[in-house]
């Protein structure tokens, strides 16, 4: 694993994480892909009200699949310092590129409100800009200022000196907590707005909401479990980042492809099957 590479981890433990980080891996990897592959062939077919809803959740998909090949090609970088530190800086980039994302996913969600009850609409170009520039900014800006931090001899990850892993959490927590705020705010003002002429277009802003927030503990958990892992000896915490890291994006492949509603109905319009019957959908 690229990240931990505790030396005080068995031989026989370190073998069973990189199994389980690669097979986790492998399905995330392939979950992307294949949604990434539909949310492109069937976006003519997607509703015109949520189709920039769906380039953000392609964009996101992207930068997490990304972030799977980062941390699979650069599993051997630690042996070589430059190496390692490009795997360090592209996996920095990558992951606050994903929670960038995520806020862009809460923006979102504003800007149909508003589109629902002003006429307004979201400019896609601005939230390219946005979701891939901010990210490039921010680490390039961190990696001038402190390139040595980025890759030691124990990982390819940022150096835990310092405080220097602040440079990751705290944009990270800023934007969990703007979002936060941002879905807690939408939903306040459907519940307050009543009007049943937009009753099908606040159930979509309600269920994408719902999708935001699941978002949350699918990406912080695996964060949270790093931070314990490298600051305690028990096994079961680089187990548990193993398992929620590796997986993170088959979970979201999950939530924003077979969970889906829209999606699954643009399938079925695709294959010719007519209407598929509309379930509950997370997004």
């Amino acid at each position: 694993m690229v990240v931990l590479q505790d030396t005080e981890v068995s031989d026989s433990n370190r073998v069973a994480l990189d199994v389980i980080y690669y097979i986790g891996s492998a399905l995330s990897l392939a979950g992307l892909f294949f949604s990434c592959i539909v949310y492109i062939v069937l976006y003519k077919d997607l509703q015109i009200l949520t189709t920039s809803r769906h380039l953000v959740h392609l964009n996101l998909q992207i930068a997490l699949g990304l972030t799977q090949i980062v941390f699979l090609a650069g599993g051997r970088a630690r042996k070589d310092e430059v190496a390692c530190k490009v795997v360090a800086i592209l996996l920095h980039y990558f992951f606050l590129a994903g929670f960038t994302w995520i806020l862009l996913e809460s923006a979102m969600l504003y800007l149909k409100l508003i589109s629902v009850y002003r006429g307004e609409f979201v400019r896609m170009k601005n939230f390219l800009l946005f979701g891939w520039g901010f990210p490039v900014l921010f680490v390039g800006l961190s990696a001038s200022v402190k390139i040595n931090a980025y890759g030691t001899d124990q990982w390819c990850w940022l150096s835990y000196k310092d405080g220097f892993l602040w440079v990751f959490f705290a944009p990270v927590l800023i934007i969990i907590a703007i979002s936060l705020v941002t879905v807690i705010a939408v939903i306040r003002v459907l519940f307050i707005v009543s009007n049943s002429e937009q009753a099908d277009a606040k159930k979509k802003i309600i269920s994408a909401a719902r999708g935001v927030v699941i978002l949350f503990p699918i990406l912080g958990f695996s964060w949270g479990f790093s931070v314990i892992a490298v600051n305690h000896d028990a096994l079961v915490w680089k187990y548990l980042f193993a398992i929620f890291t590796s997986l993170q994006g088959f979970l979201i492949f999950l939530i924003y492809g077979v969970c889906n509603t829209e999606i699954r109905m643009a399938v079925g319009r695709k294959l010719g099957y007519g209407d598929v019957h509309p379930a509950t959908s997370t997004t």
